[in-house]
């Protein structure tokens, strides 16, 4: 499901083109999750996008990170357990190398250039 926006006069004086923002919900593509991020591509929407807000399923915190083009990473981080973690329960742990995440659902906001 993807919901689009294109923000009216928000390209004047710019080389780049329009900007748009689109509310998308993305299936990650991925079952083992790599250190850094979940590749996702915008190209449908966006040739460039410049900021993204993701909300991630299955108890994730998500981080959009290392944006090129179209493209992002989408960094995944579990919420430590307070009842089980010593010391302090405020640092996110990144998920770790090789974990399945092919029934992870993205829901994100983005804002970029068409």
């Amino acid at each position: 499901m993807s919901y689009k926006a294109l923000l009216k006069d928000a390209a004047r004086g710019s080389a780049r083109g329009a900007l748009q923002l689109v509310f998308k919900t993305v299936t990650s593509t991925n079952s083992s999750y790599q250190p850094g991020g979940d590749p996702v591509s915008l190209a449908g929407d966006f040739k460039e996008v410049k900021v993204a807000l993701v909300e991630a399923s299955g108890g994730y915190v998500a981080r959009a990170t290392s944006y090129s083009g179209a493209a992002f990473k989408v960094q995944l981080f579990y919420v430590p357990d307070p009842t089980t973690i010593s010391g302090s329960n405020s640092v996110l742990t990144e998920v770790v190398s090789g974990t399945n995440i092919s029934g992870t659902v993205y829901n994100i906001v983005a804002i970029g250039y068409v």
